[in-house]
């Protein structure tokens, strides 16, 4: 991530460089059209993601939770609480009924 910032920072005109130098506004503003869209579409994916025994083609249980664990932490969620419910509302219903947290 820091490269990621580094390498848009240093590809930033000139002009916006100027007023970000001279307002923080203007780096939350700067920060937030680069980067926020990133954070949308984690969560989006997350949200969307499912897991199902009946799918072949689809992650196995371990990857399923590490990787949408991994996109909710992509979109700044920090709450454990939260992401462990959602994780779980995404399992196979046969799964998710065997577990009780």
């Amino acid at each position: 991530m820091r490269e990621k910032a580094l390498n848009w920072f240093s590809g930033l005109n000139e002009d916006v460089a100027t007023l970000m130098a001279e307002s923080l506004e203007e780096w939350k503003l700067q920060l937030i059209r680069q980067f926020n869209a990133n954070a949308s579409q984690a969560l989006s994916k997350a949200d969307a993601m499912k897991h199902s025994f009946a799918d072949e083609s689809a992650l196995d249980v371990r990857e399923y939770i590490t990787e949408k664990q991994n996109l909710y932490v992509a979109a700044g969620k920090k709450d454990e609480d939260l992401i462990v419910r959602r994780i779980h509302d995404g399992l196979d219903p046969t799964l998710a009924s065997t577990i009780s947290y």
